[in-house]
């Protein structure tokens, strides 16, 4: 592949970068939005350049700059949803990257630490090895790293601390508790006075333990994904703030 060949954007992309370009340059209408991104999908089988993405936006009103923002966010993972590790049909981690077509700076990442600090509410503790920086407060870790292009990417990633051992004991304690209760069951021939009480403890806690995580995990997910979005936006500005600082001599980022 023609490493100096325009870069194409495939259907998903397009319609994402269409989208986001009419909001910071228009006050279009959902329908409006819809009938760009469908004119856009018609357009070509292979995908479409910025410029020809631009020239579309153009036709509906868009500036050609709002459509190459919007590029820019979509390259760098801007509106990606976030990874997520599952457990037993629960959410356990959660993780967002999000790419840089150049390096960043140390001011640069001062300024993201102090974002780190104040989206998640805690000081963390700083780390720096080579080109690497981290911040880490416990099992929540922003870590800055270099990628085979000569940018950074900065990945967030956390994971509950204590779900896999709700969720392990919850499905050991039910499983062993209702086989106790159904042996008891089997064996007493349902008699009131047998040893009910502790197969059927065991497997109340059990369950009670999965019905917690059941609870607490899904609103922990999206109170974490909500954080590192906002954390996505916030290290995107700083680093578009830095471009904007810098000598006109190309873009930090490679929207081809």
């Amino acid at each position: 592949m023609d490493q100096n060949a325009p870069r194409r954007y495939d259907d998903e992309e397009t319609s994402l970068i269409l989208e986001q370009a009419s909001r910071l340059d228009t006050d279009e209408t959902a329908d409006e939005q819809q009938a760009l991104s469908g004119q856009s999908l018609r357009s070509s089988a292979q995908g479409l350049t910025l410029a020809e993405l631009q020239s579309i936006g153009e036709e509906a009103g868009i500036s050609a700059a709002a459509v190459a923002r919007a590029a820019v966010a979509i390259a760098r993972g801007d509106h990606l949803a976030p990874e997520r590790q599952m457990l037993l049909g629960l959410p356990v981690g959660v993780a967002r990257t999000v790419v840089f077509d150049r390096r960043v700076t140390d001011a640069e990442w001062e300024r993201m630490v102090v974002l780190f600090r104040r989206t998640f509410g805690v000081t963390g503790v700083l780390r720096s090895e080579g080109s690497l920086r981290e911040w880490r407060n416990g099992r929540l870790c922003a870590s800055l790293e270099p990628t085979a292009r000569g940018g950074h990417q900065l990945r967030l990633s956390t994971n509950k601390s204590d779900a896999r051992t709700f969720n392990v004991l919850g499905a050991v304690g039910s499983i062993l508790g209702l086989s106790l209760t159904g042996l008891v069951a089997v064996q007493s021939g349902l008699d009131p006075s047998a040893a009910w009480f502790g197969p059927i403890a065991i497997a109340v806690g059990g369950l009670s333990a999965l019905a917690r995580n059941a609870l607490v995990l899904p609103r922990w997910y999206a109170e974490r994904a909500r954080q590192m979005f906002t954390i996505s936006m916030g290290v995107s500005e700083i680093v578009e703030d830095g471009d904007s600082r810098r000598p006109l001599t190309g873009s930090a980022f490679d929207v081809r």
